[in-house]
């Protein structure tokens, strides 16, 4: 049996069909939605304070150099391939027509110089001593003692070189031990911060100064790295009899140590100084009472806390060293009975431990904390064990 549709041929009498209600009517939609022109929308920008192209130069469409106005005339100016290639580089090796020069010339190396000396025959730093290096006499091996000669004289009362009755004796000056000379007191006034802090002081005793005393303000200042000079007169001004670098200066009533005491006379005024790089303060006395100096400040009548330690020469001497006409050496003797003759303890202070044959002569002695070695024969040593007792 056949659907209404066969018999009618009407959509309406189809089953099933769609429902069409969600769906835009042709009617209902805008002229834009059917021509998609720019000319149908609605609201459109005004477009006539614009530039059109044809208002617009032919560079601003094009980005041609070619269509810029005014364009300068390049045909004044040096093309780059005309330029030879010094005026770039810059460099003499570009030059052409330069000088027949030789290789050192360009290089400034001397492996490129011709003719130069035999080096080989020359010695080298690590041949030399350190004393050619230095120039330093404290470099030089075996050097004699060079104290305070004020202190050494012979018993024959002439210079080493010279014809002596024998034996000859080197008389070394006995000293008291040390003692305050000057003094100075002090009311707690701090003077600086200064980089130099002076003081004049009149010696008393015949002898050597072998100690300052200070009183080092606690701020500003530091402990180390001071330098003390010691001058004739009163001041810096005169000559500097003993300087000494790397001294330190605690906080306080502190003692200046001299490393080599040096001799001052007896009612002669000298002057102290210590200078440091960073200013510190001393601790003085305004309108100081001590009358044999003055401290070195733009403050009248003032003086540092301050002592000298001197020790008095006794008018005395002990033999040091005595060498008989037999060739014997007496130390602290003047009557060896040996080759050397020591009176009182011996002391090597080098230590070493040499294998059983380093190189050594018969007799030469070293030692080590377990071990005294003694060199029995040419390049044969010999050693003795050493314990506590």
């Amino acid at each position: 049996m056949l659907s209404p549709v066969a018999h009618s041929g009407e959509y309406g009498d189809l089953s099933g069909t769609p429902d069409l209600a969600p769906y835009v009517k042709s009617s209902e939609l805008h002229a834009l939605a059917r021509s998609g022109s720019y000319d149908d929308l609605s609201g459109t920008p005004d477009l006539s304070v614009y530039a059109t192209r044809e208002e617009l130069p032919a560079v601003a469409l094009s980005g041609e150099y070619a269509d810029l106005q005014g364009t300068p005339d390049l045909s004044v100016y040096a093309p780059a391939e005309s330029f030879s290639l010094v005026a770039f580089s810059g460099r003499y090796a570009d030059l052409t027509g330069t000088p027949d020069l030789s290789a050192v010339a360009l290089s400034g190396n001397y492996a490129d110089l011709g003719g130069t000396p035999d080096l080989s025959v020359y010695a080298s730093v690590a041949g030399l001593s350190p004393v050619a290096s230095s120039g330093h006499y404290d470099d030089l091996g075996g050097r004699p003692w060079t104290g305070d000669a004020s202190q050494i004289r012979t018993s024959a009362g002439v210079t080493f070189g010279e014809t002596a009755r024998e034996p000859l004796n080197v008389l070394v000056a006995d000293y008291g031990r040390s003692e305050i000379d000057q003094a100075s007191d002090q009311d707690g006034g701090a003077y600086g911060p200064y980089g130099s802090h002076w003081q004049s002081f009149t010696n008393t005793v015949e002898g050597v100064l072998d100690g300052i005393d200070v009183d080092r303000w606690w701020d500003p200042g530091v402990d180390s790295g001071y330098t003390l000079n010691v001058y004739e007169g009163d001041g810096t001004g005169g000559m500097r009899i003993y300087t000494e670098s790397e001294v330190s200066v605690s906080n306080g009533f502190h003692t200046v140590t001299l490393s080599n005491p040096v001799r001052l006379e007896a009612y002669k005024k000298y002057t102290w100084e210590l200078v440091n790089p960073s200013p510190f303060t001393l601790v003085g006395y305004n309108w100081s009472t001590y009358t044999g100096g003055r401290g070195g400040t733009n403050i009248p009548e003032m003086s540092y806390h301050f002592s000298t330690r001197m020790r008095q020469d006794l008018g005395t001497s002990r033999p040091a060293l005595a060498v008989t006409a037999l060739g014997k050496v007496g130390v602290g003797t003047s009557t060896p009975t040996a080759a050397l003759d020591v009176a009182g303890d011996l002391r090597v202070r080098a230590s070493s431990s040499p294998a059983s044959n380093d190189p050594c002569s018969p007799g030469q002695i070293s030692w080590d904390a377990g071990y005294v070695y003694v060199c029995v024969q040419a390049n044969t040593w010999k050693r003795a064990a050493l314990s506590s007792y």
